[in-house]
């Protein structure tokens, strides 16, 4: 408030100035500084309820706050849905996330709170075990449309100056602005699938949760997973693809102890086997 009454008095000063000038004519700077004191008298009653409201609200962030144990390290992901069925969830609504010890936490964001009629959820927390989540991952596509305004709807000027100019005088001639607008387009979600009692059930955020994700359970990630899975069956199959070499060169140990082979056949057969061996 203090910014505003400094505001309308160096307004009021400037005007005096003008009119000590003679570039305000007489009865003129009255009538602008009584305009001045009437905004003035409207608009401090404006500031101090505002003030009021914004010290109301922060009371009731810090309320809920304490209610909820909100981590000072908490993030915030946008919800979408999933979880209707619980009545405290509520959609396109931003709740703070955070890990404790084995277990994901999920609280309804004070904005949301104090901006609903009856507050939903004040106090709430939703616990997801780590281990009951089986992944999450982020599907759908995002993209970069632009779209072009303007241009060669003045056709005359445009024929006329591509005759004088050539090709670039069409766009000379046409005297039309060209304006292109870029839209960032994401329909992307981040999906979390969980075991709930036996069923799978699937909760939707929005695609920057995934990021906020990955720093709080990074082994949950379903491109780790598969990572892991790939890494796990190509070792099985060197194993297998070793052990069958291994039980091929017995084979044809018997074979050579059994005078089928020679020994300079068993060695060559025994060495292209070793050579599956990476």
């Amino acid at each position: 408030m203090e910014v505003l009454i400094g505001l309308i008095m160096e307004l009021i000063g400037f005007v005096l100035i003008l009119k000590g000038c003679g570039r305000i004519e007489d009865g003129g700077g009255g009538m602008m500084i009584f305009g001045l004191i009437l905004i003035a008298s409207a608009a401090i009653p404006l500031v101090l309820s505002s003030n009021k409201q914004r010290k109301e609200t922060n009371q009731k962030i810090d309320t809920y706050k304490s209610k909820t144990d909100i981590p000072s390290n908490a993030r915030t992901i946008k919800y979408i849905e999933g979880m209707e069925s619980i009545n405290y969830f509520i959609k396109e609504s931003q709740y703070y996330i955070w890990r404790e010890a084995n277990n994901i936490k999920l609280a309804l964001n004070p904005i949301n709170v104090i901006n609903l009629a009856t507050e939903v959820g004040q106090g709430k927390v939703m616990m997801f075990p780590i281990d009951k989540i089986q992944y999450y991952s982020i599907v759908g596509d995002a993209y970069t449309e632009t779209n072009v305004k303007g241009g060669g709807s003045s056709l005359t000027g445009a024929v006329v100056g591509g005759v004088i100019a050539g090709g670039a005088g069409a766009v000379i001639g046409s005297r039309k602005e060209i304006k292109t607008e870029t839209n960032r387009v994401d329909n992307r979600k981040t999906i979390i699938t969980y075991s709930d009692n036996g069923t799978t059930r699937n909760i939707f955020f929005a695609p920057d949760a995934y990021e906020t994700l990955l720093q709080l359970i990074p082994e949950k990630d379903i491109n780790f997973i598969n990572s892991n899975i790939n890494s796990s069956a190509s070792t099985q199959n060197k194993d297998d693809i070793n052990n069958d070499v291994y039980d091929k060169i017995r084979q044809l140990a018997k074979l050579k102890d059994d005078g089928i082979l020679t020994e300079e056949e068993f060695n060559s057969k025994k060495k292209v086997l070793l050579e599956k061996i990476s």
